[in-house]
């Protein structure tokens, strides 16, 4: 339930709508965006990872493209995969 108050707190329910959570994995959790696109997020320092997967999407967006996977679960670099 804090990864969804996280999300509040950064607007990320304003921009962004969740479809679903996955924490079936030990090491991270996945979001899964409703319009496709899919975040990794490590399960530690999850407020960091919440500010820049918004920071990214708003990025994304501006520049006219549209990210498909992006894995935040580094500290300084971020993976992303347009469509």
């Amino acid at each position: 339930l804090s990864i969804l108050d996280l999300c509040q707190r950064h607007a990320l329910d304003r921009d962004v709508n969740i479809r679903s959570i996955d924490v079936s994995h030990s090491e991270y959790i996945v979001l899964h965006l409703a319009d496709g696109e899919e975040a990794r997020l490590s399960r530690d320092d999850l407020e960091r990872q919440i500010a820049r997967l918004v920071d990214i999407l708003h990025d994304s967006r501006d520049s006219g493209r549209v990210a498909k996977f992006i894995n935040l679960t580094g500290e300084r670099n971020v993976p992303v995969v347009f469509h």
